[in-house]
């Protein structure tokens, strides 16, 4: 749970430098250990026993996709959806506005 909760804080950190920093890494950690772990289903992607990403969903809603930048264009967040689509009759998301455009659309 510590590095998914640190991996989480590093991306947003890195990808979404705009968003405003609200919660300390403490409270990061006590919410996914608190309410997403409990009650929800999270997939890791991992490399070598290092965590370069995670999916959580619940029911049909993928609530979190996170990857490492030094990930980012390598197929991670791809196989991770691919892995919550599977089980899902129908899945839904909200996402953040981008900040840069020609970003691929799946």
């Amino acid at each position: 749970m510590k590095a998914v909760a640190r991996l989480h804080r590093h991306v947003r950190r890195t990808c979404l430098p705009y968003l405003p920093e609200l919660h300390t890494p403490q409270e990061d950690l006590a919410f996914f250990e608190g309410h997403v772990f409990p009650s929800s289903t999270i997939r890791l992607a991992e490399n070598e026993d290092r965590l370069i990403g995670f999916a959580v969903s619940k029911q049909d809603w993928l609530d979190h996709l996170y990857v490492d930048p030094t990930w980012h264009c390598r197929g991670v967040g791809l196989a991770l959806l691919t892995a919550v689509r599977q089980d899902a009759q129908e899945l839904n998301l909200w996402t953040f506005p981008g900040k840069s455009a020609g970003a691929p659309v799946l």
